[in-house]
């Protein structure tokens, strides 16, 4: 550890004495990136670059803003956001310019996050008076997010309550052989308790560890990243009872999402991503499978959830098939997040962490059980100090659950993060301790299994007799076990070399009895692959569509005259088991809107392109986007097809038609433009290296643009050949990710898009007719006056 805070000084020395021959520009420059991987919530690169800027203008409060917000958003770091927003929170104002690079001042949101900032660190009373601070200078308004203000105030009350309520526990750091001077991080084990996995943040990539256990020897991890295929990052998340399927996340730009991987003939498989009743275009984030590989209890944002983030269960159809999700219900979700969900090996307990339940600060760990009648039982707060101020999440249970693998910062780890494993003294798990007061009453024949506790003198130390206290097998080898009594932190050391020391009993019972649950039938309907579609395409309906829009002629009845209530059965009527049938109506929807969004000369290459064929297995839906794509690129006048896949673009870019993950941590009442930067990072990371290096140098000159219209215009400006070169595959990119957000969107918001559109499509035609007939009157009027005096 030392090593590495020398290494960081000196690297920081380096950094600081470049710094000095920085020239304003360069700075400029520097801070105009550092924005970049701000607004991509990149917050590690952001911060290297702002603490450059910072070492050259430490008076200026926005940047002492960003690096609070930087440094809170970084887990193991968020301490040292305090002195940032600490210096932010006494010089902002109401009128804040987020975008603008000259702001100098904070905005409103540093007396919160500062609030936050205490709260974390377990400076409760602090918090409360920065939150009370923040109130007043806001005075009600109702542009920010009050339901954030009103929960966090609410949960210090939760958090010094719970706090005076601690829990026992054990908790073993599992050596050297699992931990090193990186981050390592979600451990799981598998039900047999013979495979363990994790990973550990290198120095370039995320790797990914597997360790199998050789009697009661754990063997030397193996990096099985190369195996994986993996490209860019991925995170372990769960493995089978038998250790041979393993569960990853990996974050598809910004589009979170669950893998497998399988251990074939001595390799672990590439992993797979799993098919699209699991992963959706919104965020998926974990998964855990059942003892049985029949049940996947996984988490995501996606729309009809009951929160930002919902945990789901789906039943395995066949191989890696899994069934429709369906949704935990109330019991467990809140409107709030849920995340990393584990059900033991008994099937009837449900470990995850929350941020809305009884917390103590931002996501605490729960559990609840499944009762005799299958529903789930309310979800009991795991406990303080296991639970902080802090994010807790990814509690791996072991067995029953009373014991389970979490990863913390620790300064007497090892390294960054360490793995430990806890052996919990919950009620469900209830271990009584008999202190030094009781001593006396025990018999002295019995001593053998005690645990000794120092409780008079309080040195924080507690003995015993490993190899028969029942502590498990996953001990390191220099016993590094603490005990946390009474809200006490002890260091355990066996007791076989200081007999002379006071015990204390430890004795296990069962509370709760396991309940029998009956076994859940697996659904008996297989998936659909593939379907016979006679539906044929009608798109001179369209194009009649938009001659009336457009004043131009009649029609026949098309999209415009359903209702939502329509639009919502005859999807329902048309997908049944699979989503293939409904794709067909997909093109005839999608060319209504794309041509009233087009001018009169581009309208027929639109429709052509998607008069394609549309029969097709719902799984070869992003293929056949491509094609489209490639279609649009191929139709020619570029420009024409720019304007109109740019417009469908912006409107897209509306909050209401793009979800964003963690919203519910958001206070900002100012508009962050969130969506747009979404959507143009998804085109940065499909575009060539030119094009990718052309927008972002076009995008950190101008960091104001919040929309694709100005964007093509400011690159248009800055270099029309290099513009005018790059225009095939700008129109290709947008063809293609307007179109799949679309088709991804739920058949209500499609719905609200459209009327949104054709609504201003019909205004523009009312306001033609209307200017006609003013015109026609005016004419006739002054027609009326010259024949009249030409008489006289």
């Amino acid at each position: 550890m030392n090593f590495i805070k020398l290494n960081t000084v000196i690297l920081l020395l380096i950094a600081s004495l470049a710094l000095q021959g920085q020239t304003k520009k360069e700075l400029e420059e520097l801070y105009k990136d550092a924005n970049s991987y701000y607004y991509f919530e990149d917050y590690e690169e952001a911060l290297a670059l702002f603490l450059q800027v910072y070492n050259k203008y430490p008076e200026n409060y926005n940047l002492c803003f960003r690096i609070g917000v930087c440094y809170l958003n970084i887990p193991g770091y968020k301490h040292q956001s305090i002195p940032y927003l600490e210096k932010a929170a006494t010089n902002t104002k109401r009128n804040y310019n987020e975008q603008s690079v000259l702001e100098t001042k904070a905005p409103y949101d540093a007396v919160f996050y500062l609030g936050n900032a205490y709260f974390i660190t377990n400076q409760l009373d602090k918090a409360r008076k920065t939150y009370q601070k923040f109130k007043d200078l806001i005075k009600d308004e109702q542009s920010w997010n009050l339901a954030y203000y009103d929960h966090q105030v609410s949960t210090i009350k939760n958090s010094e309550i719970l706090q005076t309520l601690p829990i026992n526990f054990f908790r073993n750091n599992l050596g050297d052989l699992f931990n090193n001077r990186f981050a390592n991080y979600n451990p799981i084990i598998s039900g047999d308790e013979k495979t363990i996995a994790y990973t550990t943040k290198q120095r370039f990539y995320q790797a990914v560890y597997i360790s199998r256990k050789n009697g009661e020897t754990w063997g030397n991890p193996v990096n099985i990243t190369l195996d994986l295929q993996v490209d860019g990052n991925c995170s372990t998340l769960s493995l089978s009872y038998d250790g041979n399927e393993l569960y990853l996340f990996k974050d598809d730009s910004q589009d979170g999402n669950i893998y497998v991987s399988h251990f074939l003939n001595g390799a672990w498989s590439p992993m797979k991503k799993l098919n699209e009743t699991i992963n959706t275009k919104y965020y998926e984030t974990h998964a855990s499978v059942s003892k049985d590989g029949q049940k996947l209890y996984f988490t995501s944002n996606r729309k009809g959830g009951l929160g930002d983030q919902d945990i789901y269960v789906s039943t395995r159809v066949s191989g890696d098939i899994w069934s429709p999700a369906e949704n935990l219900g109330a019991t467990i979700n809140t409107s709030l997040n849920e995340n990393t969900p584990f059900i033991t090996i008994d099937g009837t307990t449900l470990f995850f962490s929350s941020e809305g339940h009884n917390n103590l600060g931002c996501y605490d760990v729960f559990y609840s059980q499944k009762r005799a009648d299958g529903a789930w039982s309310t979800p009991i707060n795991l406990g303080y100090p296991i639970n902080t101020t802090d994010d807790d999440l990814f509690f791996a249970p072991i067995g029953n659950g009373s014991r389970g693998l979490m990863a913390i910062f620790d300064k007497e780890g090892f390294g960054e993060q360490d793995i430990y494993q806890y052996d919990v003294f919950v009620p469900k798990y209830q271990k009584s301790i008999i202190t030094s007061g009781d001593l006396l009453k025990i018999n002295p024949d019995n001593r053998i299994n005690f645990i000794v506790i120092d409780t008079i003198n309080k040195s924080g130390l507690a003995l015993t007799d490993f190899a028969k206290s029942g502590i498990t097998a996953l001990n390191d080898p220099k016993k590094n076990v603490k005990l946390f009594f009474n809200g006490r932190e002890y260091e355990l050391r066996d007791q076989v070399e200081k007999r002379n020391l006071i015990t204390a009993q430890l004795q296990t019972s069962s509370v709760v009895k396991d309940e029998k649950i009956p076994p859940i039938a697996m659904i008996s309907s297989p998936l659909v692959t593939d379907v016979n579609i006679t539906q044929e395409k009608d798109f001179s309906t369209v194009q009649n569509r938009v001659n009336q829009l457009k004043g131009t002629s009649d029609s026949t009845r098309s999209l415009k005259s359903k209702t939502n209530a329509d639009m919502l059965n005859d999807s329902k009527n048309t997908l049944g088991l699979s989503s293939d049938a409904y794709i067909l109506g997909e093109a005839n929807y999608l060319a209504e809107i794309l041509t009233i969004l087009s001018s009169n000369n581009s309208q027929s290459k639109v429709v052509d392109a998607l008069n394609k064929d549309w029969h097709f297995p719902s799984s070869l839906l992003k293929l056949r986007i491509s094609q489209f794509a490639m279609a649009v690129d191929s139709a020619g006048n570029k420009e024409e097809m720019l304007n109109t896949f740019t417009r469908f673009m912006d409107l897209l870019c509306s909050s209401e038609f793009v979800t964003l993950k963690n919203q519910s941590r958001t206070i900002s009442g100012h508009d962050s433009n969130q969506a747009f930067v979404y959507l143009l990072k998804q085109l940065i990371d499909r575009a060539s290296p030119e094009l990718a290096e052309f927008i972002e140098r076009v995008y950190q000159k101008y960091p104001t643009v919040n929309s694709f219209a100005k964007l093509w215009k400011l690159m248009r400006k800055e270099d029309p050949a290099l513009f005018q070169k790059l225009l095939p595959e700008i129109v290709r990119l947008l063809a293609e990710i307007s179109v799949e957000t679309y088709i991804g969107l739920p058949e209500d918001q499609k719905f609200k898009l459209y009327e949104k559109i054709t609504a201003s499509a019909e205004s523009k035609t009312n306001w033609w007719f209307l200017l006609i007939i003013l015109g026609f009157v005016t004419l006739s009027t002054a027609g009326y006056f010259f024949f009249k005096r030409k008489h006289e």
